[in-house]
């Protein structure tokens, strides 16, 4: 390599003149031309690139810790700025809620909501069920009180029977009646606090598998989850996996009862104005009287 080196520089040296870029020249010799031609890829060839320069890890490790550093900051600052606008606004809706049920309590003139913001017709149900059972379908009058992207109330006239409200009674009498009933202590288990709820409970299981028969919690369940599903579109909302449904009673002002039961204004779900909620976590609340 070294000898043939030798020799092709001595051949190119003959040249007048070189051309700074390869393969390429001006000089009229065919051969000349040739020659350089040749040098060239036997250089790119035989001699190695120049190395690239090298970085000092130290400095690598420097700048990647200063760019971490600054993006840390950066979050923290816009998190914390967050929690305290979410902390504020739940404070003003605890004493918005206090406020708001010593009003309801106190006007006696209040008979009624505000008016409602439009109203719909619902049909509920499917022209069949699972197996091919007819299901009567029934129009039901919705009055639309609240409507946001991230809440609604919704009233629906006639939503529940007398029969299905007995059934539901008579249900909850063969469980061994109510007990007390728990809220939620913010950290997944369940307590008594009567400053918050006083009212008695029974949990019931809904008999799925007699729903071809026309069993009235079951048809009333169904109910429930068709409305789910009418009034939020999309979530495909079924009963699997799904809290059982609630007997619940409030006894009123009486003589074993100096003063009445109760449930403090609160949220079911998540109260951070999401438009959906965390998976696993309620999206709706059907309240039945």
């Amino acid at each position: 390599r070294r000898r043939a080196s030798e020799n092709m520089a001595k051949l190119v040296s003959l040249g007048s003149s070189s051309s700074s870029s390869p393969y390429s020249h001006s000089s009229a010799s065919p051969l000349r031309s040739k020659m350089y031609d040749l040098w060239y890829r036997f250089r790119d060839r035989v001699m190695p690139p120049p190395p690239e320069p090298k970085v000092p890890i130290e400095d690598v490790e420097r700048s990647l810790n200063e760019a971490t550093s600054c993006l840390s900051r950066r979050v923290k600052k816009e998190f914390r700025r967050i929690s305290d606008e979410v902390a504020f606004q739940t404070s003003v809706r605890t004493k918005m809620a206090s406020q708001l049920e010593d009003y309801a309590c106190s006007d006696s003139a209040l008979t009624a909501s505000t008016p409602p913001l439009r109203e719909e017709i619902w049909i509920d149900g499917d022209d069949k069920m699972g197996g091919g059972v007819e299901r009567r379908r029934r129009r039901r009058s919705v009055k639309i009180l609240h409507d946001r992207p991230s809440s609604m109330v919704h009233y629906i006239e006639n939503f529940i029977t007398e029969e299905e409200c007995d059934a539901v009674d008579r249900e909850a009498d063969r469980r061994g009646g109510r007990a007390r009933a728990t809220v939620h202590d913010g950290t997944g288990g369940e307590g008594y606090d009567e400053t918050s709820r006083r009212a008695t409970q029974s949990s019931i299981r809904v008999p799925w598998r007699l729903e071809h028969n026309n069993n009235s919690i079951a048809l009333l369940s169904r109910r429930v989850y068709d409305y789910v599903n009418h009034a939020l579109p999309g979530l495909n909302v079924t009963e699997f996996g799904q809290e059982r449904l609630m007997s619940i009673r409030y006894q009123g002002r009486g003589e074993r009862y100096p003063t009445p039961d109760r449930y403090a204004p609160h949220c079911d779900g998540h109260c951070d104005g999401r438009r959906l909620p965390r998976a696993g976590a309620r999206m709706a609340t059907m309240v039945m009287y």
